[in-house]
């Protein structure tokens, strides 16, 4: 496209296209824009957000660790599904005996089930695993469930425990995915 032809797509000052002064309250107006945004963009983020919130974060070290370049976990360091499963039901039994099903409590109840789960799996411990706890609550009815999970991981060294729970007014299934992470 030539200079003439893209010159006649411009209205002309006062012409059909709208008063002279719009096209220079558009640029004025952009010009404005970036002014603002390149003083917004040099401010650092932290003193955006508000200082409240950052006065109750707690300051953690910052911990530099060397690199072990171990790609596979240590024989006696796997991860013991036998153990874990026993592990989880012993924690969900002790948690959910005598409790009856109620739909307003059952995310509080899931939430620190999944908690305490976790806490006791790293306590008894298989270092170098990332942990992923799934909790499943329900109300007990006469009705059936089917869980199912998929996940792509190195069948030599991943794993997972799971446990079922169930008394007269409630199930509940635990599953712990460990994942080994170098």
């Amino acid at each position: 496209m030539n200079a003439a032809r893209r010159m006649s797509r411009i209205p002309p000052a006062g012409g059909e296209g709208g008063d002279g002064n719009t096209l220079m309250k558009f640029r004025r107006m952009s010009r404005l824009a970036s002014v603002a945004f390149r003083r917004l963009s040099s401010i650092p983020r932290q003193s955006l957000s508000s200082s409240r919130s950052h006065e109750m974060q707690p300051q953690q070290p910052l911990v530099r660790l060397e690199n072990t370049y171990r790609m596979q976990p240590k024989s006696d360091e796997k991860f013991n599904s036998a153990l874990m499963e026993r592990t989880i039901k012993s924690v969900l039994e002790s948690f959910l005996s005598g409790e009856t099903y109620d739909a307003s409590k059952s995310s509080g109840i899931t939430r620190s089930l999944t908690d305490m789960i976790k806490a006791r799996i790293k306590e008894i411990g298989s270092p170098r695993y990332k942990l992923v706890v799934n909790v499943i609550l329900g109300e007990k009815k006469d009705q059936g469930i089917q869980v199912a999970s998929r996940g792509v991981w190195n069948a030599e060294f991943d794993n997972y425990a799971s446990a079922e729970y169930a008394n007269a007014t409630l199930f509940a299934v635990a599953t712990v995915y460990a994942v080994y992470f170098e």
